[in-house]
């Protein structure tokens, strides 16, 4: 026999929950009361994707924050569905967070670009967002396949716009050469000194995206820093 579920009584005790849970973060946070965010809280039934589109649609919210739960081993060869349909469903910056992170202020970000001219509006974002805590803007790209000349201009190209377009006295370019983009990215969370990894997700076609998952859900399975996932095509600084 199945037992109807007391969705109103479910709702209530997340509430509660979820209550204590904010008075928590605000009491134990340590800043100054013009520098920490009002907390609030809500509980709905549904999707998760659908309801932070909603979330999105209502309110002023520019920044989702989603947890990366379950251990790192299991996590690298799963990655929970909320968290992919989160990925592939946002429509605004999305950071994800793992277990083991410790809260501190950024002082160095990276972000992984293919030389696409389209990344900029997600550097730009992303310079506004260091420059709060004075951080280092990392902006990296993996040759998988070698340098030919065609490669070289290319790079050359997109570090001369990043001079011009980006205005920000601590933005610096990497490459990072490896045989493929998750392994060049997870060396670099290993031995680059970030904080925190940024990218922007790219959905394959369906058959691959099934199978095999974008690089920014590949890294969600392997990071072990905060991870900001742009969504393709986004234009809003997040601040």
């Amino acid at each position: 026999m199945v037992w109807p579920m007391d969705y109103d009584s479910v709702i209530s005790k997340s509430k509660r929950a979820l209550k204590d849970f904010a008075h928590l973060i605000v009491d134990s946070n340590g800043l100054p009361d013009k520098a920490f965010p009002k907390v609030s809280v809500k509980v709905k039934v549904g999707d998760i994707s659908d309801l932070v589109r909603e979330a999105v649609l209502t309110t002023e919210v520019n920044l989702a924050v989603m947890g990366l739960s379950g251990a790192g081993d299991m996590r690298r060869f799963f990655l929970g569905s909320s968290t992919r349909d989160m990925i592939d469903a946002a429509q605004l910056p999305l950071m994800l967070i793992p277990k083991t992170v410790k809260f501190s202020p950024f002082t160095k970000i990276a972000f992984a670009t293919d030389l696409s001219t389209a990344d900029f509006e997600a550097i730009q974002s992303l310079a506004v967002l260091a420059s709060a805590s004075n951080a280092e803007l990392l902006i990296v790209h993996v040759v998988e396949n070698g340098m030919g000349p065609e490669r070289t201009g290319k790079i050359n190209d997109f570090i001369a716009r990043l001079r011009t377009d980006i205005n920000y006295d601590k933005i610096y370019y990497k490459n990072v050469y490896n045989k493929d983009v998750e392994g060049g990215l997870e060396w670099l969370s290993e031995h680059g000194q970030i904080d925190c990894l940024s990218m922007i997700h790219r959905p394959h076609d369906f058959l691959d995206g099934v199978l095999k998952g974008s690089h920014s859900q590949k890294m969600a399975r392997l990071t072990e820093l905060p991870l900001l996932v742009f969504p393709q095509g986004h234009k809003d600084v997040v601040s």
